[in-house]
């Protein structure tokens, strides 16, 4: 598992448009796609 505040700073760039989920590791996609999600 990732540190939260990580996840959270990409969160934060998708949201922003910055980035977007395929920039994201790929080894911490997935819980960053389900920080998005709400789950």
């Amino acid at each position: 598992m990732a540190n939260k505040a990580i996840l959270n700073a990409y969160v934060r760039r998708i949201k922003r448009g910055t980035i977007t989920i395929n920039d994201v590791p790929e080894e911490i996609r997935e819980e960053v796609r389900a920080i998005i999600e709400g789950k």
